[in-house]
């Protein structure tokens, strides 16, 4: 048993390690003044995670893909009552929304094929955050891509995001079929994460 905990820390160690990798190398690829890239959290802390995740979009300008934002809920309207630890698991959700977007984006772009994706983000209560990320690629298997990717120890990108969304508590949909494109679904509360 300790050995499976080990190697599945080793695996998200892994997944986090490239997910920053991916981050810097978007990064360096743009010619910008000399600047250190951001990475996702540093984002989020200076820009607020709706203008992080357009900051994300740009760095998908290149792949022949068109990414339209729509927050017709967000941001929710904080509360002047809100304690340390509501502001502390707010941030830790929306660290958690911008990573789940993050790599659905490169999911999309390494295996979907799509031209367009609509990325949703809504927060009907303050303490509520709801995300979809809807393509129009080629669209996969659910079941079939993830005893796939079990036996072959090499995916991650369903699974990292199915194990960030159950280690807050949350809910995740992922509806795919052959030729008929991909819509992620993730549901988050603050309640859920509170830490």
């Amino acid at each position: 048993m300790r050995v499976d905990r080990l190697l599945e820390l080793s695996q998200t160690a892994l997944r986090e390690m490239r997910s920053l990798l991916f981050e810097l190398h978007i990064g360096e690829n743009k010619k910008s003044n000399s600047t250190i890239p951001l990475t996702g959290i540093e984002r989020i802390q200076h820009h607020g995670l709706m203008d992080a995740l357009h900051l994300l979009v740009e760095d998908f300008s290149n792949e022949n893909i068109h990414i339209t934002i729509k927050t017709p809920g967000y941001p929710p309207k904080n509360s002047v009552l809100e304690t340390e630890k509501i502001i502390h698991s707010r941030s830790i959700v929306e660290e958690s929304l911008y990573r789940i977007t993050q790599e659905a984006l490169n999911n999309i772009v390494k295996h979907a094929y799509a031209r367009q994706v609509v990325i949703k983000l809504d927060s009907t209560k303050p303490t509520e955050f709801h995300l979809s990320i809807t393509d129009d690629g080629v669209g996969f298997i659910p079941e079939v891509d993830k005893i796939r990717d079990n036996f072959n120890n090499g995916g991650f990108g369903m699974n990292s995001m199915q194990e960030r969304v159950k280690a807050l508590g949350g809910r995740i949909k992922i509806i795919s079929a052959p030729g008929k494109g991909t819509v992620i679904e993730v549901h988050l509360s603050i309640k859920e994460a509170a830490i």
